[in-house]
């Protein structure tokens, strides 16, 4: 055995999580999971490795590269999942006879692509994937902005602005330039607006697809996010007024907008950026973004839309689907920031006698039965170490079980933050001080 140690750390882009991290995205699951299952979503599976062939059809631009691909031990070419979606086409169109449609799924679990990490961005990342397919529908599409609105809700956050456009607008624009067969490149650069700002889109444009300078000011007009949502609307209606794939577009828009008006909990957390485009080509209608609007160098915290034909390399038989995905990694970095108090449970023990280990597990049992979340310190040991120990974990209780309480029959609670000591005579009294 070699006595040279290995010096712990972990690859470029991947990362730990500690404690206090892992449990806040653990929380953050937990009640977006909620969420899904009130939409009656229901989860399922699938594989970190695809076949290359599966994912490579759908790769474009910079995620290409970002690959990690590989040969197998069976000499099979295999690349690592870069999203959930792809691989949620194959699943579906080699399930379909099991799973009948529509269908509505969720999926947790990590991605990887080869990116330059930065904060909130890395190259193994946890996506959370919700879907309707099987339906056109555009009752669907303003589902999947409502689910975007209450997860976030539910994690916490409340500044936040869900973005919405569709892809028919933008190909109706590159029709009005003349740039109908550089659709997709157009639309690609358009929506780098966010990024690198109006005159370097101009300029791209100019450069790439052969943009006619004399149509800047229409152009700039069209995205411009100024005034309410309904002049926004109108002025690409008559911009678009010569375009029948742009008019759909538009209509389409309206109708989603008209669904999410009806709701009083999306009001002021969504609105119309005619930017907007997902740099993904599988996109077909209905687009959103969504950014936290005090810390936007996060970028994009949950996106997706409507893509109605990515089942195409897998099947004849085209299926329309519409979906959203959060950026946990994203939402988390977030909360870095955050004075995170999560403590594992509801009260700490103390364990101040072996011979009373029988008693403590039994009492833990008893209020960990009455929905109480409950620690025993591991091991016997000296009342100020476990204190420490009950304050370096964000307890709010710990509970002095000694023989002398246990004779008496009465729950000595402390709580740390105010240093009151509070006695109770029951179980059930006790679960209610602390719930």
């Amino acid at each position: 055995m070699s006595s040279k140690l290995i010096k712990p750390k972990t690859v470029k882009g991947f990362r730990d999580l500690l404690p206090i991290i892992a449990q806040q995205k653990s929380k953050m699951l937990d009640s977006t999971i909620s969420v899904f299952r009130s939409y009656a979503y229901k989860p399922i599976e699938t594989p970190h490795l695809e076949l290359s062939e599966i994912l490579l059809g759908e790769t474009e631009g910079d995620i290409g590269k970002q690959l990690f691909r590989f040969e197998d031990q069976g000499g099979r070419d295999v690349t690592m999942r870069f999203d959930l979606t792809v691989p949620f086409a194959r699943y579906v169109v080699q399930h379909k006879n099991e799973i009948g449609f529509p269908f509505k799924r969720y999926v947790i679990g990590n991605c990887f692509r080869g990116e330059n990490p930065q904060r909130g961005r890395y190259r193994e990342f946890t996506q959370c994937d919700f879907d309707i397919v099987g339906t056109e529908n555009l009752s669907a599409d303003a589902e999947i902005i409502q689910i975007v609105i209450k997860s976030l809700l539910s994690m916490g956050l409340s500044n936040f602005k869900v973005k919405v456009n569709n892809r028919k607008v933008l190909t109706g624009l590159a029709k009005v330039f003349n740039l109908e067969e550089q659709a997709e490149e157009f639309i690609r650069i358009v929506d780098k607006l966010d990024k690198i700002g109006f005159e370097k889109v101009v300029s791209l444009l100019s450069e790439k697809v052969g943009f006619d300078l004399s149509f800047e000011s229409l152009l700039k007009s069209f995205l411009s996010n100024e005034g309410d949502r309904s002049q926004r609307l109108k002025n690409a209606k008559e911009i678009l007024k010569d375009t029948e794939i742009g008019l759909v577009g538009i209509k389409e828009l309206e109708e989603v907008f008209k669904i999410l008006d009806n709701l009083k909990f999306c009001e002021n957390y969504f609105d119309l950026d005619l930017s907007i485009a997902r740099g993904l080509g599988y996109y077909t209608g209905t687009v959103y973004e969504t950014h936290l609007l005090n810390a936007l160098d996060l970028g994009s915290v949950s996106s997706g839309g409507r893509y109605d034909n990515l089942t195409q390399n897998y099947s004849k038989d085209l299926l329309p689907a519409v979906g959203g995905s959060l950026g946990i990694d994203r939402i988390l970095a977030y909360f870095e920031n955050e004075d995170l108090n999560l403590s594992p449970a509801d009260i700490l023990i103390t364990f101040m006698d072996s011979s009373l280990a029988p008693k403590l597990h039994e009492l833990a049992n008893s209020l960990r039965e009455e929905g109480v979340k409950v620690e025993i310190f591991p091991e016997v040991s000296k009342l100020k170490k476990q204190f420490t120990y009950a304050e370096r974990n964000k307890y709010k209780y710990v509970l002095m079980q000694g023989e002398d309480e246990f004779l008496k029959e009465i729950f000595a609670l402390k709580n740390i933050e105010t240093g009151e000591k509070i006695e109770v005579k029951s179980i059930a009294e006790l679960a209610e001080k602390v719930l």
